[in-house]
């Protein structure tokens, strides 16, 4: 796609200034948290630490026992390169480079990581904290659960922004929506999808 083809671009990370086209122009509306989810029916793991979610992810820990857990292989699901989620997980947990283990399966869905996870006992992912439902557990980090009141109050830290990006500052119909998104109507759509309103 060109550039300049559409209006506005959604980015779940905040602009990269090195790497972006210049001229561009984010606008926040809304942040997300992200959650580390497990097997809710075979996994007794309820809490990780950034270091043992690095550790897993670099391949460090290997076997659920070293983190809590079953003496049962860790079986890690990744997001594919250029993924906001890994890119939040890379900067957040692994010191911004990304030494996600080679061996580590790739989805490059949401969905097909909560699936994966629930049909498998001893795997890992990471999703939004907005989509964890019934079918998965999701850990608690550094012994604070993850949840949006949690993410709310600061106290869950694994939260980054979401931002609509236009390419100059937004005008017309482009500035009209954002403006909408912005508003208490596009606000509780927001919170209603289990993100965090700015409102």
């Amino acid at each position: 796609m060109a550039y300049g083809t559409v209006n506005i671009g959604d980015f779940s990370r905040d602009l990269w200034p090195a790497r972006d086209p210049a001229g561009l122009i984010a606008t926040l509306i809304c942040k997300d948290a992200v959650a580390m989810i497990v097997n809710k029916k075979y996994n007794i793991v309820s809490n990780l630490t950034s270091a043992q979610i690095a550790g897993i992810y670099k391949g460090t820990y290997t076997n659920w026992s070293q983190v809590g857990g079953a003496n049962q292989p860790i079986v890690v699901y990744t997001r594919e390169v250029g993924s906001g989620t890994r890119n939040f997980i890379v900067d957040n947990f692994l010191g911004g480079v990304d030494t996600i283990k080679s061996t580590a399966t790739v989805y490059n869905s949401t969905e097909r990581i909560r699936w994966a996870v629930t049909a498998n006992p001893y795997a890992i992912g990471y999703i939004s904290l907005g989509s964890v439902d019934s079918t998965v557990k999701a850990t608690a980090l550094n012994g604070v659960p993850a949840t949006v009141a949690n993410a709310k109050a600061g106290t869950y830290t694994a939260v980054r922004n979401f931002n609509m990006v236009t390419k100059g500052t937004p005008t017309g119909t482009a500035k009209l929506f954002i403006d909408w998104v912005l508003s208490p109507a596009g606000q509780a759509i927001v919170a209603y999808d289990n993100e965090l309103p700015l409102q």
